[in-house]
């Protein structure tokens, strides 16, 4: 074997730049496994990281279309247990020019929100009594300024600033358009919440024991089988959301995975040219002795040496890739991902390219001898 391998690096110099498309779909093909996998397994270690965040709170109660009453919120509330309130809803904001736009509205109490942070522009902003926050959305499609006023339904807000990120934003109401934030009594002041008007009250808890969350949540709905409102912890909602991450990585690994077979085809027929090439130094070899399976060992080496130069390529850009994707991936969600080095995902990608190579490059590698 030594001696082979001998004979195979000496033939090999000087015919690298042959093997460029070999090393492409190899690459090509691995990476976008890798990257994939590494990525989809850095949201779902965020996901069990801030799933409080992604809730609001670790246990949240919600209620459809009417808000509980105090008396009933105060004997669901565990003891040393704090409590934030929001309602969601959909409304109509006009300008002074009298155009109008469908926001998702959301109200919120001095409270809010008891984990992650309110990420507003400028920093540090809260909606004040009279005032709004908005999305850039509310801005540029109406054309309005952060100073200006917007009617909602029997008064005004002001636009105090521009809300970047919510802690909470993943699950819940489905929005019409962008959101529009405002403090609990603005929104008692503007007869928003009109009889029949769809609506979700949300009473979000901090434990004292952030652990008991399942427990509180499950006893909650058991205590109450008849209740309108539904109690849910914090794990309820990362379920939810990684099916969606996992769909999106499966089809993603689907698509790497077509790339990294129709790259295969590229492999089989640059294997198959360069091996072409070489029916010269293949005549020499068998003309001095090499059986057979020595000028299958010595092109298999070969090839078997490109494809982990190729599929290393691929599983370090993988893994780097995440690095420079998760920033961009965190605006997806209410939370920031972190990229880490995840082992698995760059296993799966490497047996992935060294498995195609195989069965792409066997065939012309067959037909040399």
């Amino acid at each position: 074997m030594r001696r082979h391998w001998r004979i195979a690096r000496r033939d090999l110099r000087g015919s690298l730049g042959s093997f460029a498309i070999f090393f492409a779909c190899t690459a090509l093909g691995v990476a976008t496994i890798a990257t994939v996998g590494v990525l989809n397994a850095g949201i779902t270690r965020t996901l069990e990281r801030d799933a409080s965040s992604l809730l609001g709170g670790d246990v949240e109660i919600e209620q459809p279309n009417n808000a509980l009453a105090d008396a009933e919120i105060d004997a669901l509330v565990p003891a040393g247990a704090r409590l934030s309130r929001t309602v969601r809803t959909n409304a109509i904001v006009f300008d002074a020019e009298g155009d109008s736009l469908a926001v998702e509205l959301k109200a919120i109490d001095g409270a809010y929100p008891l984990y992650g942070g309110l990420e507003t522009a400028p920093p540090g902003l809260r909606p004040g009594e009279g005032g709004a926050l908005v999305e850039e959305g509310v801005l540029t499609r109406l054309g309005v300024e952060v100073g200006d006023t917007l009617e909602l339904g029997s008064g005004r807000v002001t636009i105090d600033g521009v809300v970047r990120r919510e802690p909470d934003r993943i699950g819940g109401y489905v929005g019409l358009g962008p959101r529009l934030m405002v403090d609990w009594r603005t929104l008692e002041s503007l007869d928003v919440l009109v009889p029949g008007a769809l609506a979700r009250y949300g009473y979000r808890l901090a434990l004292a024991e952030p652990d008991s969350a399942e427990t509180v949540a499950a006893d909650l709905q058991n205590r109450h089988p008849e209740a309108t409102w539904r109690a849910r912890s914090a794990r309820d909602v990362q379920p939810r959301v990684a099916r969606f991450t996992d769909r999106l990585a499966t089809y993603l690994m689907m698509a790497g995975l077509t790339a990294l077979v129709i790259g295969g085809l590229g492999i089989g027929l640059s294997v198959r040219a360069y091996l072409e090439g070489k029916t010269a130094s293949i005549a020499t070899l068998r003309s001095l002795g090499a059986r057979a399976a020595d000028i299958t060992r010595i092109y298999g080496l070969q090839l078997g040496a490109l494809a982990v130069g190729g599929t290393a390529i691929g599983v370090a850009s993988g893994q780097a890739l995440p690095f420079v994707l998760a920033p961009l991936a965190s605006g997806l969600f209410p939370v920031d991902i972190e990229a880490t080095i995840e082992p698995l995902p760059l296993l799966y990608a490497g047996a992935c390219g060294l498995v195609t190579v195989a069965l792409f490059a066997w065939l012309p590698l067959a037909r040399c001898r």
